[in-house]
């Protein structure tokens, strides 16, 4: 008898997780459409103008015309020069920050130098299919890293995702860099040969907040030599592009003002902006609803995501390579400066470390839907403007919940292992 309530419970149990996982499916297939279709029709309605890929285009451009490709009007200068500026619109972008200025470390001209050697028409269309394949590229990393998930999970989970076609709209180098990421991973993965990870790490490295979780993977790894190869290419391709500058700490000084302004711009108490609408760190949601020093928030979160990368390394022994990218991935957008199409590698990273059977918790859940919504139009809708925040709130529960469970629960299990 007992034998059969048993089974009959995980018959019950199996139902209600089918259900979930159907349910799943089709909210993800709804908005993959509902957000490709909303971006092809903008897309088609208006030209094509990659903003972000155009500012450090130009940028770098203005590198290798002996220029600061940190200044607002180096930047602008070389956009006018060009032969059809109609085809930038700067008439509605002239440069300037924040919505134009580069904040890359500055081997980022090694990466757009490539770019630089065609013309920036046919350049811009060259990154559009590179982010395009880019994605389809993610989604056969995420499944050579885990194979037990779906295709079609994974696929409709990135799609889904309304800051992937943000990323693509925008020409984000986020997509190329993502995807090189995850590939250099999955050769961390197979044992592969230290230079090549290194170096496609290395390489990309100018978003280097993005490449912090998988850089603690290679510093807690047995084989040192991952490390110490990928520190000692970034530190070159760094120093180089520096230093083949004419005017090094001028470079330098700008960088670090473009940095500290873009800091800024999107913690201004009780005011909205381009910026911290689309943030994801908590400290733009604390600095709109309390007026807090701007140093002592600076610092707060410096050392709250210190301590994660330090209990990383210390309590790191019971989680896999993917719960530790997922722990990280979420600590960086939490306390870090990011944006929302960053949180693509929260996504990724949690399909990495999700097990086939596991279900969504319920903050799992709300921050998906927030991950799909166009928030922004709802909240315009209803005229509440603190929804825009609900995003940097969910992220930081979800650090809590993943905080707890990988450090503290499971250590407590291990004590009372009854």
């Amino acid at each position: 008898m007992y034998c059969t309530n048993v089974r009959i419970i995980d018959l019950i149990c199996e139902l209600i997780l089918n259900i979930r996982q159907k349910a799943l499916y089709i909210l993800l297939t709804l908005f993959a459409l509902f957000n490709g279709v909303k971006w092809a029709s903008h897309f088609v309605q208006t030209p094509y103008n990659p903003l972000d890929f155009r500012t450090y285009y130009f940028s770098s451009e203005s590198y290798w015309k002996g220029e600061n490709p940190y200044s607002d009007e180096t930047q602008k200068k070389s956009m006018l020069a060009y032969k059809d500026t109609s085809d930038l619109q700067i008439e509605k972008h002239p440069g300037g920050f924040p919505h134009a200025t580069a904040v890359y470390a500055p081997q980022f001209i090694w990466f757009f130098g490539i770019y630089n050697a065609f013309d920036f028409k046919v350049a811009k269309l060259l990154n559009f299919a590179l982010n395009i394949f880019s994605i389809f590229w993610i989604i056969l990393c995420i499944k050579k890293s885990n194979p037990d998930l779906k295709t079609s999970l994974i696929a409709l989970s990135i799609l889904a995702f309304r800051g992937t076609w943000y990323a693509l709209d925008t020409g984000q180098p986020l997509l190329q860099v993502f995807a090189i990421c995850l590939w250099a991973f999955r050769l961390y993965q197979i044992n592969s040969n230290p230079l090549p990870v290194s170096f496609l790490l290395a390489f990309v490295s100018f978003k280097f907040t993005l490449l912090l979780p998988i850089s603690c993977l290679l510093f807690l790894g047995k084989d040192k030599r991952h490390f110490i190869l990928y520190l000692g290419l970034l530190v070159l391709l760094n120093f180089s592009a520096i230093l083949f500058h004419h005017d090094s700490s001028g470079l330098l000084h700008a960088w670090t003002e473009n940095i500290n302004k873009l800091w800024a711009y999107p913690h201004q108490f009780n005011s909205l902006n381009g910026l911290n609408i689309v943030s994801s760190n908590l400290s733009v949601a604390l600095k709109y609803y309390l007026d807090l020093p701007l140093g002592l928030l600076k610092t707060s979160m410096a050392v709250i995501l210190l301590a994660c990368y330090i209990i990383t390394v210390f309590k790191n022994k019971h989680l896999s390579d993917g719960q530790i990218l997922l722990f990280l991935g979420l600590s960086n957008l939490c306390f870090g400066q990011h944006l929302i199409y960053d949180a693509l590698i929260l996504i990724a990273y949690k399909l990495i470390a999700i097990k086939n059977n596991e279900s969504l918790s319920i903050l799992n859940i709300a921050l998906l839907l927030f991950l799909l919504l166009p928030i922004g139009s709802i909240t315009d809708r209803l005229n509440l403007p603190g929804l825009n925040f609900g995003l940097n709130l969910l992220l930081f529960l979800n650090w809590i919940w993943l905080c707890w469970d990988y450090f503290f629960k499971r250590n407590k299990a291990i004590k009372n292992p009854s």
